[in-house]
């Protein structure tokens, strides 16, 4: 936990120079969104805690419990001496069956720290969006992608929100989604802010819905009670949300969370 007292001299010390390298971990993508899409398609969240709370073997079993078509992981390492040296989303992917995209946003003991996507479903676009604020605890950092769900195309924005501006990460990407808020788009993760805060209203003021307050609410970082983990939807993808959920794993010091699209029709 940080104290109120430490948070300048820790917003110094990130600004001193831990910020990651712009690199971009980005799987083989399609040139167009064809087929049919499924009937179903689940996305889900889940901040992992780089498996520390227990073991990345018991992530994995979560996340296969959960059976998500696509999903963001918060505070996943690559190759970091403190988790054993793992490329941990490779080897989650791998383990699972998945195409991942990793952005690092933290260099740390001769590895990185930062956010994944994994998708069954095939890749077409995949970004990376730096989420800059003064005065921040460490860098953050966004993954803007589109994946293909048959011939449905779903954007995807995964993001962890700093503990210490999480206002300014979260309305970073209202703005950049403000006027462009299309059919099938979906913004997840861990946004370290309740349900009240101003960054949470601008995402709601763009034209989304958190589907977790609207159709399943309660906490998802367990130890404090509080639900700081998000699933927003806009006005046409939310008409087809058939059901959100809360999981009850310990694997992490985070609940999963995850909502199901009914897109037999399409969008």
């Amino acid at each position: 936990m940080i104290r109120p007292l430490d948070w300048a001299a820790l917003a110094l010390m990130s600004l001193a120079g831990c910020s990651a390298n712009e690199s971009l971990v980005v799987p083989s993508l399609v040139t167009d969104c064809v087929g049919v899409a499924p009937e179903t398609v689940r996305v889900a969240s889940y901040n992992v805690k780089s498996g520390m709370e227990t073991t990345l073997d018991q992530v994995r079993d979560t996340i296969e419990q959960m059976s998500p078509d696509v999903v963001a992981l918060e505070e996943i390492d690559v190759n970091e001496e403190r988790t054993g040296n793992v490329d941990q989303p490779r080897v989650l992917a791998e383990r699972l069956g998945y195409q991942y995209a990793y952005a690092a946003t933290i260099n740390r003991s001769g590895g990185t720290y930062g956010i994944a996507l994994l998708s069954r479903l095939p890749f077409h676009v995949v970004e990376r969006m730096n989420l800059r604020s003064p005065f921040s605890y460490e860098p953050r950092v966004a993954i803007d992608a589109i994946v293909c769900a048959g011939d449905v195309p779903l954007r995807v924005i995964a993001m962890h929100a700093d503990i210490l501006t999480p206002s300014a990460n979260v309305e970073a990407i209202a703005k950049r989604l403000d006027g462009h808020v299309n059919a099938g788009t979906i913004v997840m993760g861990d946004f370290n802010a309740t349900n009240d805060a101003a960054g949470i209203k601008t995402l709601k003021d763009v034209g989304l819905h958190d589907l977790l307050a609207e159709i399943h609410e309660g906490p998802t970082f367990w130890p404090s009670n509080r639900r700081i983990d998000y699933l927003f939807a806009d006005p046409i993808l939310k008409k087809h949300a058939v059901g959100a959920d809360i999981g009850t794993s310990k694997a992490s010091d985070h609940f999963p969370v995850w909502a199901d699209f009914n897109l037999a029709h399409g969008l």
